[in-house]
């Protein structure tokens, strides 16, 4: 089964899913966007039952550059709730 989302792209085969990061011009860099899917990816996983293993890995020549810092962080630093809930979408993917 193949799911594409905005900016992921799920794989699941058996008890293997993969997860491809697919930002490859910006280095696959976590945006909102990025962390939000990443959520509905595990979404997808978990509904699907059986997955015992969950590989992450980036297209293009990177794996992940890190956080966008410029839409999770400079963004949204005049706005204090927006920075917020920016963040917390991040933090509920990083605990699962």
């Amino acid at each position: 089964m193949v799911i594409k989302l905005e900016t992921v792209l799920v794989e699941i085969e058996g008890p293997v899913a993969t997860i491809s990061l697919d930002r490859p011009e910006k280095k696959n860099a976590m945006n909102p966007q990025m962390h939000a899917d990443m959520n509905a990816a595990l979404d997808e996983i978990e509904a699907a039952g059986g997955v015992k293993v969950v590989v992450v890995t980036g297209n293009g020549d990177s794996f992940s550059a890190g956080m966008d810092l410029e839409e999770c962080f400079l963004r949204p630093y005049e706005d204090p709730m927006l920075f917020y809930r920016t963040n917390l979408v991040a933090l509920r993917w990083f605990q699962r």
